[in-house]
C-alpha cells in the first residue's frame, strides 16, 4: 500500500475512533432530547465551517508558496501550505478589522 493510502487510512481510523468515543459517551449517560440534538448539529456545522476555512487557506498557501516547497514530501508541503495560508488569512482579517470593515454579521456574532 502506498504512503498516501496509509495516511488516509490512519485519518479514517482516528475519525472513526473519535465518533465511537462520543457515541459511547452519549449512549452511557443520558437519552437524547431536542436541545442535545440541536447542540450536536451546531457543533457539527462549526466543524464543517472550520474544515472549509482550513481547506481554503491550504489552497491559498499552496498557491503562494507552491514553488518554494517543491522538494518537500506531500504531507510536509500540505502542512506548511496550511500554516502559511492560515497566517495570510489572519492578516487579511486583521486588515479588515483595522479599517472597520469587519462587522458582526460577517463574523458570526
Amino acid at each position: 500500500m502506498s504512503r498516501r493510502a496509509w495516511n488516509a487510512l490512519g485519518a479514517a481510523a482516528v475519525i472513526t475512533w473519535l465518533f465511537g468515543i462520543v457515541a459511547a459517551y452519549f449512549w452511557a449517560h443520558k437519552p437524547f432530547d431536542g436541545a442535545i440534538v440541536a447542540g450536536l448539529g451546531r457543533t457539527l456545522a462549526h466543524v464543517f465551517v472550520w474544515l472549509g476555512v482550513v481547506w481554503v487557506a491550504t489552497g491559498f498557501g499552496r498557491r503562494v508558496v507552491g514553488g518554494w516547497l517543491g522538494d518537500e514530501d506531500a504531507l510536509a508541503r500540505t502542512i506548511l501550505a496550511a500554516g502559511v495560508g492560515l497566517g495570510l488569512l489572519s492578516l487579511f482579517v486583521l486588515g479588515l478589522g483595522s479599517v472597520g470593515m469587519l462587522r458582526a454579521p460577517l463574523s458570526g456574532g
